[in-house]
This record gives structure tokens, sequence and C-alpha cells, in this order.
């Protein structure tokens, strides 16, 4: 019996570190959820890895084409991924795309990036081989974000109130869109504190820049009403502005806030404020006397006229209660169910006989 020995030491000791590497990868790629995949061009069959086919809902045992692939790929997404695969097996580009898929054992929707490359022998394109991650969890998170900023942004523009971020050190705002409405910027550029100053209403810059340094300063909240003119129209538009300072290791970094376009409500206060000036004017130079209690027959409000008639002054009738001095003693408790009506919200119709 003839034979040899040699000592393979080293090549057991590189074989057991390759199998270690090996399963090494397969955790890793299973803890990442990433599979891998190499698809022979010219049988159309891929060899895949474990977290693969565990990825897609396959067997272990399962073989996958590339038209099975193709047929558990969302439909709207199918006909892009094959393209991709096309062009870069024609070009030599590189596969990179977010797309869809049924998952085969529970027909679940799952988001996949794929990246893949080809390989060629003697310039011709043999293989296609990359890798697959489940992205749902990320894919999902991002849409409800997006859905929440389609709401945000929709429930700002119907409420007039646009948001900004200004970056303190840059001087450099974020701002909404439903912001950009409302002052009437129509370019991409993000906004600077300087074009925001210049578009406040001249008699109102000294009361913003006291109320934003009182809010740096002092860490209150901005809140003012204020003018600005429109960049587009130079239209005076009443603002309410909200805002908040954010500091970093106490160094202001950015100050965060709201807007909201309050010109029609400021123009219904100043109509009111009009007519109801214009009322008063009108009912305290009657001739007839004019008298004006709360609930509680406390006397509010007095003309020139009932002053005149009951030879009493303004101030000393302001303020009078029950019983007053220039009643008649026998309507007392009749002034009483009066008032008692009112409280109840009752219009009672009533006349009385002052002594004058």
């Amino acid at each position: 019996m003839i034979g040899t020995m040699q000592n393979i030491t080293e090549r057991k000791k590189v074989e057991l570190q390759l199998q270690r590497n090996e399963k090494s990868l397969l955790e890793a790629q299973k803890i990442a959820k990433i599979g891998s995949y190499y698809l022979d061009l010219e049988t159309n069959i891929a060899d895949t890895s474990l977290t693969f086919k565990e990825i897609a809902g396959f067997d272990p045992d399962t073989t996958i084409s590339r038209q099975l692939w193709m047929d558990i790929t969302q439909p709207d997404d199918a006909k892009n991924n094959s393209k991709e695969i096309d062009r870069c097996i024609k070009t030599g580009g590189k596969f990179d795309l977010e797309y869809r898929i049924y998952s085969q054992n529970d027909n679940k929707l799952k988001w996949i990036h794929g990246l893949g490359e080809v390989s060629y022998v003697k310039g011709k394109a043999k293989g296609f081989f990359g890798t697959i991650q489940d992205i749902t969890e990320r894919k999902t998170a991002e849409i409800k974000i997006k859905e929440s900023e389609q709401s945000l942004s929709t429930a700002q523009k119907i409420a007039k109130i646009g948001s900004f971020n200004l970056d303190l050190i840059n001087l450099i705002a974020k701002t909404s869109d439903t912001f950009n409405d409302i002052v009437e910027y129509e370019t991409d550029k993000k906004i600077s504190f300087d074009f925001w100053k210049s578009i406040v209403h001249p008699d109102d810059r000294a009361i913003i820049k006291k109320a934003v340094l009182e809010s740096q300063n002092l860490k209150k909240k901005f809140d003012l009403e204020y003018r600005i003119i429109s960049t587009k129209t130079k239209q005076v538009k009443w603002i309410h502005g909200l805002g908040e300072v954010f500091y970093v290791d106490d160094i202001p970094s950015s100050f965060v806030g709201t807007i909201q376009d309050i010109t029609e409500r400021k123009k219904a206060e100043l109509d009111l404020k009009i007519a109801n000036e214009f009322t008063e004017n009108l009912v305290m130079s009657m001739q007839e006397g004019l008298l004006m209690v709360d609930l509680n027959g406390t006397i509010m409000k007095v003309n020139d006229s009932l002053c005149d008639i009951l030879g009493y002054s303004e101030e000393e009738l302001i303020g009078m209660d029950l019983p007053y001095p220039f009643a008649r003693a026998e309507d007392y408790e009749h002034m009483l169910d009066i008032k008692d009506k009112v409280a109840k919200g009752e219009v009672p119709s009533f006349q009385l006989e002052f002594i004058s």
C-alpha cells in the first residue's frame, strides 16, 4: 500500500474562514432584509439566497425565473422593471429601482429596493447579479408622512395659515406653499429675513422688531397682529403671527411659527367699529333720553338728553343701581320683574315714568 500525506491545515483554515464569512453574510442579509441573486441571461433562471426567497415568499426549493419574478411584480411596476433591466443589459448601466411585489405566500404588497449590474464574458452579457431589499416599513412611513403633509397643506390653505422655519444663523427660512401664497412669493428660492423685513408695513416694523427681540432674549412666545405689503399685487394684508425661538446649547438656532391672513377679519372688525361709532354718535345726539343698563339693572350708558331731563351728570348716573332715585316707588317691583325676565332671555315690552 503506497500513499501520500499532505499538510492542508492552511487550506482548511481558509475554507473554514470562508464558511464563517458566508454564514455571517447570510445572517447580515437576514437582519437587513437583503437578498442576493444571480440571473443567468441565457436560461433566465436565477440563483438566489435564502433571504431573497423569504422576502418574496417563495419556498426554499422554488426555482425562480425572470418571468416568475415579473409575474409577482405589481403590474404598474413590472413594465418599468423589465425595461430597466433591458436597458442595463444593453448599455452596461447599473440597476437601481424601487418597486412593488406581491409576496407569493400571503399575497401581501411589499416595497423592494433593487440593485444590480451586468456581468460580461468576452464582451457578451452573460449574467445579471445584485440584491433586493425589503423596504416596506420605510416606504409605508414615507407614504404616511407625505399624506400627513398633504393634509396639513390642505388645512393650511383652507385656514389661510402658512408655516415657516427661520434659520437664525443663516437668516434663511423654509416656508410652506400657503405661506408663499399669502405673501405672493412666486419663486422656488428660500425666503431670506431681509425679504421678509422688506414686505412688512413700514409703520409696523418697529413693533415686530421689539416682539422678535423679546421672543429671543426673554424666551417669550411671539404673538402679534401686523401688516405686510404683498409682493405681486402690493395689497396691504393683516397677518396674525405666532412663533417661538429654539435654542442649541443656549444659542438661538431657529425661529419656528405660522402666519395667518386675517385681512377679512380685520376689515370686518373695522367695519363693525365704524358702524358702532356711527350708531353711538347718532343715539347720543338724540333729543330723547337714552338709558342703557346691564342685566343687574346697573346703568352703563346715558346720553346728554337724559342728563338734562333728569338733572344728573353723566358721572352721577353711570354705575347707579336699582332702585333709582328718579324712579317712582310704585314701579320698583315692576322694574325687578322686568330685570328677571330679561335675565331669562325674554324681551318684554314696558313703559316707565321717571321723576326729574
